[in-house]
Order: C-alpha cells, then structure tokens, then sequence
C-alpha cells in the first residue's frame, strides 16, 4: 500500500499500471469522429461511477439481448451504493448474477431485496464490502454493434496434401509436419477457430488416413470476387521463415513463425556445467506472432505421443481484390497450411494514430 494513500487510491493506482490508458483516433466516417462538432461535446464520459471507491472490473455486451453488462467491485471495505452515469440515455438499470440472469434474493445488511429494476428514485447499486455486483444495463439506443451484419465469409477447401494430422496408432506419411513424421494429435485438435475475425474451419482434418493440411510447393489458388482477405492457419518447419507470396503477381512477404518452437520462458537462472549458479540470469521471453492455435502434444512417426513438445500455428493475412485474385503460394522453404478462409471485410486490425492523422 502506498503511504499516505487510502486503499482504493491504491487499487486505482495498481490498475493504472496494469493497464494503462490508450489513445487513439477513430477513422473518418465514425460517429465519434465529429465529436468536436459544434453539436457535440468535446469530452464525454461513455460511463462513469459517482464513488472512487468502487472499481468497474468488466465491460460487455449481454450474452443474450442488446443489454450491455456492467461488473463491479467494492475496493476500500466499506458497504456502500454507488450510482452509475452515462452519456447515453438509459432506459433501465436491472441487478443480475454471473449467469447474467435477473437477480431478487436478499444481499444488503439492512434484509431489503435486491428487485430485478433498480428504484428510480434511487438509481444505486449496493455492494457489500470487497463485494461484487453485476449489473445489466439497458440503453435507449441500442449500440452500433448490434446492428452491424457479419461480413460474409467463406472456407477454402485447398488441395490437401500433407499428412499432418494423424489419429493415435496412425503411421505418418509423406513426411508429415517437418519432414520427419511429425504430426498433430487428432484427438487434440477443435473442429474449428475463430481468429483474426474469420472462423477457420478444420473439420476435414477429422477424417482418418486422409491429407489434412497443405504444403506450399508454389500451388496456385484461385479468388472469387466479393472478397477483400485471405486469412490462413499456417506455420513453418521446423524453423521460422520469411514466405513470398504472389497476390496478381504482386510478391508479399510474410514471416510465418516455427510452429515447434515455444509460446514463452520465464526467466532462469543461468547454472554452470556441474548444475549450481553462476550468478547469472537467462532473460525469458513471449511469442509476439498472432498464434492461433496451440496443441501441447505432438505425435512421432508411429502415431504415439510426444508430450510437452507442442505445436503452434499462426494467422497468416494477405490482401485480395473484390473482383478476384490469383495467390501463388511460396515455393522456399516448408510452410503447411491448416487451413484457409475469405472474408470480405478487411483486416480488422485497429488504424495507427499516424494513419488516421494522414487520412
């Protein structure tokens, strides 16, 4: 605790550096982005709370409805309401639990019920102290959000033809992940993943004793139009490597990561040859590719398991243009692709502050 501080200054300070504020612009054409139009504020609080004392620990959109739900902790051990603010007309404030489902069982030392509709004359939420609450808030307009339609997409069915996957028992062939009958366990591989904003789609790779990946030997795929990005589930064997692909004859390279090598190390302490300290530290280290997929467990020629040896596959995205394009995959190198997915909409990476200035 910091001296002098009371307990919640601590907490706010603590979060503060956990994490920190962001500034950032939002592209042209965003409703926020006229904010400093006469019409509008220059500075508005999207939500607020009337105490310090009690931290906002979460901020969602309900898993069922157009409410957005509101969590909350009490942070200096105290019992007390706090009241909500925001610049958005709020037609209802209700409490709920967990589950997000309407709460009426008593939770204040006073006996009253916590009622599924907050008073209006008293628009506060209790909490006990150190306690949690959730809240469900439901806003005159629903938010933007809720509105907008999923870009289409669409799933790649491309050539397999690399044994990457194979069951437990299953021999690998063609040389599997790296060229020595390495292979992903079956057993521990999803149905499908949701990354980089596309739902990429691995049910072929369930089906036994057939190819479920592809290794890139400067295969040609064909684009239909309406699309504007090809995101693929790839990795490199058995070290990382700097991939040339060819988008209408237009190279882009990529750095596409080992799919062997680890997510992270903390750091250790450096030991000489008869294993006691040096003294000495080994610095640890995190992954910063977009992983997508992570299987702790690999399996060797014979079909049988190798564990703690894991396997890592990443995004890998490429631009293509709506009236169709032809990709000519990278011929250097072993690149396995898990699997591939178009989406219209494009990349939904965040604008750089300078991008939107220079817009």
């Amino acid at each position: 605790m910091i001296a002098g501080e009371s307990l919640a200054s601590t907490v706010q300070f603590a979060e503060r550096i956990n994490q920190p504020l962001r500034a950032f612009l939002p592209p042209v054409g965003a409703p926020l982005a006229a904010a400093t139009s006469p019409s509008r504020p220059r500075r508005l609080s999207f939500l607020s709370l009337d105490l310090n004392e009690v931290a906002v620990q979460a901020l969602k959109v309900a898993e069922e409805g157009h409410e957005v739900i509101l969590r909350l902790r009490e942070t200096a051990g105290e019992s007390r309401k706090v009241e909500i603010r925001s610049h958005l007309p709020v037609l209802q404030i209700r409490e709920v639990d967990g589950c997000e489902r309407l709460l009426a069982t008593p939770a204040n030392p006073e006996g009253e019920a916590r009622k599924a509709a907050v008073n209006e004359k008293d628009p506060r939420i209790f909490l006990k102290r150190f306690g949690l609450a959730a809240v469900a808030v439901n806003l005159a307009a629903p938010l933007p959000i809720f509105s907008q339609s999923p870009p289409q997409t669409l799933g790649l069915a491309l050539p397999w033809d690399c044994f990457a996957v194979t069951s437990r028992g299953e021999r690998a062939r063609s040389g599997g992940l790296d060229g020595r009958d390495h292979a992903v366990p079956r057993e521990l591989l999803p149905k499908a993943v949701w990354r980089a904003g596309v739902n990429l789609d691995l049910s072929h790779a369930h089906r036994p004793g057939q190819a479920a990946a592809l290794l890139c030997a400067g295969q040609t795929v064909s684009i239909p139009a309406g699309f504007r990005r090809l995101v693929l589930l790839a990795a490199a064997f058995p070290e990382a490597l700097l991939a040339e692909f060819a988008v209408d004859r237009v190279v882009a390279s990529r750095h596409v990561a080992c799919g062997f090598a680890p997510l992270g190390r903390f750091d250790e302490l450096e030991r000489g040859f008869f294993g006691g300290t040096t003294g000495g530290v080994i610095p640890g280290f995190q992954r910063s590719e977009p992983v997508a997929l992570s299987v702790p467990h690999r399996h060797d020629r014979l079909g049988a398991i190798e564990p703690c040896a894991p396997i890592l596959f990443f995004t890998v995205e490429l631009p293509v243009s709506p009236a169709g394009s032809e990709v000519v995959l990278p011929r250097a190198g072993r690149l396995v692709v898990l699997a591939a997915t178009l989406s219209e909409a494009a990349s939904p990476a965040a604008l750089s502050v300078a991008e939107a200035v220079r817009r």
